[in-house]
């Protein structure tokens, strides 16, 4: 059993646009459909695939936690769920769709 394939990481920003841009002009990403969060943010996609999860937190007062940086998240595909709950020490049914893509997901669990 291994951990998988890197599915996407979770950028949170407070300046948006300039993010994307930055994505789109350096990178060769492009901006595309993401599902109707109730926060603001843009999904990019490589070949087809979004692989940075933006989060626009420009409107928020959320304080940037001073042990972190702006990387939230980052997420993992693997296969052989119950395996991994095990290997991770997860007991139950402590998990959580992500959601708009019915998977599961044992993000949060592990803090």
């Amino acid at each position: 059993m291994s951990v998988g394939l890197l599915d996407h990481f979770n950028i949170r920003t407070r300046k948006l646009g300039d993010t994307v841009r930055f994505y789109e002009e350096v990178l060769g990403l492009e901006k595309g459909d993401r599902p109707n969060f109730a926060f603001p943010g843009a999904w990019m996609y490589s070949e087809g695939k979004a692989v940075v999860h933006l989060v626009d937190i420009s409107q928020t007062d959320e304080p940037q936690k001073p042990d972190s940086g702006v990387v939230h998240h980052v997420a993992f595909m693997s296969r052989g769920f119950a395996g991994m709950k095990r290997r991770l020490g997860i007991e139950g049914d402590e998990i959580r769709l992500a959601t708009g893509s019915g998977r599961r997901s044992l993000a949060d669990l592990r803090r």
